[in-house]
Formats: structure tokens, C-alpha cells, sequence
């Protein structure tokens, strides 16, 4: 199976949500077993947004969500999964189970269903994230989330224009990934080439989040 590599809304969301930074290592089977991670939870459960998204887009977070401007990109922290309304192509809840490892930094495997699909197949996309800032019970309300790549940035300078052709991504993946032939991804071997793949992304840009506060009823209903 190829495994997808569609915005969550994508990411991080966390953490793979659409506002999530693009990664570009996924796995056609689980590398990060459930609990591995001392940490239950991603972060604080409940609504969280990010906060590189559209300037213009004024929200104000004590209203309820489904008066939020389209613009807003939120999700949802739950115990074992994330999850956002997605309004295209067609109104649904979207959910992505996730697991978090141990060491520093901190890997995401996040689980998503195989869209082009109906054999209930699940792809899994890797990411590195950090806590920015905890609360006074020591659970995560700041999330900075990065990709995982695949190799070195490819040189776009003329001289390079054919072969960045052939190999958008990158011309040196490193050890333990493996480009697709499409070459909009790669898939990793194991958890230490998940690990290379997300050190090597740290110094991108990256997303960041924050806990916004606990759902209300008055929200919207919950998938």
C-alpha cells in the first residue's frame, strides 16, 4: 500500500491537521508501538489552535467553535487520537490515532485510514514536536511540531534543474528511507531512520499550537 501524504488538516494536524508543516517519511506499518511513551496524552486534552495561520483571521476563542471564522485552524487533543472537521471536500469529522517515543526530540506517529481506499488499510506519517510551555499540572499547552524529511533540500540552482526534476524531495535520502516512485514521500525501514529523518527537519520552521481551553457543549457535537 502507498501510504498518503494529504494535509491534516496534517498534518499534528497534532499534529498531521491541514496547518500542519508538510512531512514527507510515512510507513505502511506501525514503527512506534502504544505505550512507549511515559506521557498519556499529546498534550492537554480538549481545543486547541494553531497559531501560524492567516494574520487577517480574527477569532475569538471563548466563542463557541461553530462560530469560529473558516479560516481558524483548531483540533481536537483527545487521550489516544487527534481530531478537526474538515469542510472540503465534504463536511466530516477526521481523526488520527497517535503514539509519542521517548527520547529527544520527541517523535509523533500519527495513523491515518487510506483514503483512496476501502479496506480499512492504515498509513502511518512521522513528526518531531516539543513542548513550548506546561500548565501548573505539568501537561503540554504549547506544541511546536516539524517534518520529517526525507534527505538534504535538493539545490535548485539551473545546474541542478534536471535532476531536481527527477527527485523533487530530495537527491540523498538518508540511511533507512526510501523514496516513492511518485517522489512525494519516502517510507522508513525503522524507528532510528524516523529518528534521522526528524532530526534533520528540526531546524524547519515548523507550526505551533496551543491549548485554547476544555470543550462545551455549546461547541458542537463531538465525533
Amino acid at each position: 500500500m502507498r501510504f498518503p501524504f494529504w494535509p491534516i488538516v496534517a498534518c499534528i494536524s497534532m499534529l498531521v491537521l491541514s496547518a500542519c508543516a508538510d512531512t514527507q517519511v510515512g510507513s505502511a506499518k506501525p514503527l512506534l508501538a502504544a505505550g512507549q511513551s511515559p506521557s498519556a496524552s499529546l498534550g492537554r486534552q480538549g481545543l486547541w489552535r494553531y497559531e501560524d495561520g492567516f494574520p487577517e483571521c480574527e477569532t475569538k476563542e471563548n466563542e463557541p467553535v461553530s462560530r469560529w471564522p473558516s479560516c481558524t485552524n483548531w483540533f481536537l487533543v483527545r487521550s489516544t487520537d487527534v481530531a478537526t472537521y474538515i469542510r472540503f471536500p465534504k463536511e466530516t469529522w477526521f481523526t488520527q490515532s497517535y503514539v509519542i517515543s521517548d527520547g529527544e526530540p520527541a517523535v509523533v506517529q500519527l495513523g491515518q485510514e487510506d483514503p483512496t481506499g476501502d479496506d480499512g488499510a492504515v498509513a502511518y506519517l512521522f513528526m518531531g514536536i516539543e513542548v513550548l510551555k506546561r500548565d501548573a499540572s505539568g501537561r503540554a499547552i504549547s506544541l511546536r511540531q516539524w517534518p520529517a524529511l526525507c534527505g538534504p533540500p535538493n539545490e535548485t540552482t539551473p545546474e541542478h534543474a534536471d535532476a531536481f526534476r527527477n527527485n523533487p524531495i530530495t537527491l540523498a535520502p538518508l540511511p533507512g528511507l526510501h523514496l516513492l516512485p511518485d517522489q512525494d514521500g519516502c517510507s522508513a525501514d525503522d524507528v532510528a531512520a524516523v529518528r534521522r529523518a526528524v532530526a534533520l527537519g528540526r531546524s524547519s520552521r515548523g507550526v505551533k499550537a496551543h491549548w485554547v481551553r476544555d470543550v462545551r457543549p455549546d461547541d458542537f457535537a463531538q465525533p
